[in-house]
């Protein structure tokens, strides 16, 4: 056995044992929320596994001929390479690649989440001031501010848009949303009666309507 050879296996344990306490510790995600379970138990597997072939190294019980002096290292320092491009580029959705190996704090990540927001609200609202008349645009902020759970402000721009085009689906069916999140189900039902007289096929509209007024007893 080559010196090069347990230099390789040692840094293959010392790399799959640092993914671990990192996993442990909350500073390192494959991405996939529950599904990062799976991706612990793999990595703890594999990294007993190269506990009992380090082991079996160092005491010299196991010898190789040329070709699996060869195969080992390229199989451990493959598997470095497949995890570190599991929890960077490949990583799921759960916790997308942001360019960063260890996940953001949560003042971070709410920083992160702030800067982001407020670039898009710019961008929006340069789009705007080319044209004050754009009501898909306006509607297009109006939907973001609502997904982000701004709603009051959401509503108002749903009320811009509607002011130069008072039959814009997307507009009516926006400001009934955005009256769901503040509670006002009575309004919320009242728009969603305007968008499904203009297209009663989209978003589901006739539904809303039936389960809100259900629920709420709405008349």
């Amino acid at each position: 056995m080559t010196k090069v050879l347990k230099i390789i296996s040692l840094i293959t344990f010392v790399f799959f044992a640092l993914v671990l306490l990192f996993m442990l510790g909350g500073k390192l995600t494959f991405g996939w929320g529950l599904g990062d379970l799976f991706y612990f138990y793999f990595q703890s597997a594999w990294l007993l596994i190269l506990v009992i072939c380090f082991a079996i190294l160092i005491k010299k019980k196991i010898t190789f001929n040329g070709f699996s002096l060869g195969l080992f290292p390229f199989i451990l320092l493959l598997s470095i390479f497949l995890s570190v491009k599991a929890f960077t580029v490949d990583r799921g959705s759960g916790y997308p690649w942001n360019g960063k190996i260890f996940m953001l704090s949560n003042n971070e990540l709410e920083q992160l989440k702030k800067e982001e927001f407020e670039s898009t609200i710019d961008s929006l609202d340069k789009l705007i001031q080319h044209n004050l008349n754009d009501y898909k645009t306006i509607t297009a902020k109006g939907k973001f501010l609502n997904e982000n759970e701004k709603w009051d402000l959401s509503i108002e721009e749903f009320k811009k848009a509607l002011g130069i085009n008072h039959k814009y689906f997307d507009a009516l069916y926006g400001l009934g949303d955005s009256y769901c999140g503040i509670e006002k189900y009575v309004e919320a039902v009242r728009e969603f009666e305007k968008a499904k007289l203009i297209d009663s096929t989209r978003e589901n509209v006739s539904n809303r309507i039936r389960n809100l007024k259900s629920y709420h007893k709405i008349k």
